[in-house]
């Protein structure tokens, strides 16, 4: 196990709101201190972090940012503006639970294939390496759920899709292996009442360019994965926002405007129009106080990254989802 200390390294800083409505009344955008794409986030409290990630040179970032999501976007909030010494990395995943962000895995800046995982704790700003993930995979998601990070799919360092499921253990700092889904992908996870949602991804498969349309959803109790009903599109490079019986995902990385609603109770899904939302692929998203707060991502890989955040009201996308055909 191995700490570094980095100081005070939160600084404070205004946000700029910029023009573009999101869903009609759902308030306007905020700035990321620099563009983003490819990128780790998580929640603590009422502060959303963004963590690494490719910056507009295309470089892999040792440092993150945060929100606080309380504010307006015309009021003073604070960003974490130095690099700090965190693993400078993208393709990765964090989850939270306390005051502690946890990353995982991801391309390093030389473009290895990690397993490292190293503790942000974000009341002292200390960076505490941990027992690394045994199978070092990119593009592999998470959830956190009962004091575990349930960490699913992604590429492995021979750049194989993989199906694979590991399970940290946050007391322990210990891993196991759970039953692995059926299609290996690099994909996006929703926790839903117990369950991981795994909609889309990309895969190894010719069909739809390897682009998926497939839903698997893992019982965490049974240590079960079983299929579900097939999204109306192939979707990928997307991230999904929960809220209520809703899980929604935002953008897709050759449809960059697309996005899909789920309901996790029925099964059901479709295609909706999000008014406002700025095409793009790789973002980051969450949800806090009836809101989606959506980040960063890019538009081509060519292209430098957005540093937009988007404010979408997610009633109105609960309302649009009942109603779509």
């Amino acid at each position: 196990m191995l700490c570094i200390g980095i100081g005070a390294w939160i600084a404070n800083r205004r946000t700029d709101i910029a023009r573009g409505a999101a869903i009609s009344g759902s308030g306007g955008v905020w700035r990321l201190s620099r563009q983003r794409a490819r990128m780790a986030s998580a929640l603590v409290g009422n502060r959303f972090w963004v963590l690494g990630g490719l910056d507009a040179s295309r470089g892999a970032r040792p440092d993150a940012e945060t929100f606080d999501l309380t504010r307006t976007p015309r009021q003073t909030t604070r960003g974490l503006l130095s690099p700090a010494p965190l693993l400078a990395r993208y393709d990765h995943t964090a989850q939270a639970s306390g005051t502690d962000i946890y990353l995982i895995g991801g391309l390093s800046a030389l473009g290895q294939v990690v397993g490292t995982l190293e503790k942000l704790d974000t009341r002292s700003a200390v960076v505490t390496t941990l027992a690394p993930m045994p199978t070092p995979r990119r593009m592999a998601h998470s959830a956190i759920y009962g004091g575990k990070i349930y960490v699913v799919g992604g590429t492995n360092t021979l750049r194989q899709r993989v199906g694979t499921l590991e399970i940290y253990d946050i007391a322990t700092d210990t891993w196991k292996t759970g039953r692995a889904m059926h299609i290996a992908r690099e994909c996006d996870v929703a926790l839903w009442k117990g369950q991981l949602i795994v909609a889309g991804g990309y895969s190894a498969s010719p069909q739809n360019g390897g682009v998926l349309r497939d839903v698997e959803i893992y019982d965490i109790a049974a240590d079960r994965w079983r299929r579900a009903p097939a999204l109306p599109r192939p979707i990928s490079a997307h991230h999904a926002v929960v809220s209520g019986d809703w899980v929604f995902f935002f953008g897709d990385y050759l449809t960059l405007s697309r996005v899909l609603a789920l309901n996790a109770r029925t099964g059901q899904s479709r295609e909706i129009e999000a008014p406002g939302f700025t095409p793009r692929r790789h973002v980051v998203a969450t949800s806090y106080r009836g809101r989606a707060y959506v980040m960063g991502g890019s538009t081509d890989d060519t292209l430098p990254p957005l540093d937009d955040v988007q404010i979408f009201d997610l009633q109105k996308m609960r309302q649009m989802a009942q109603s779509a055909p």
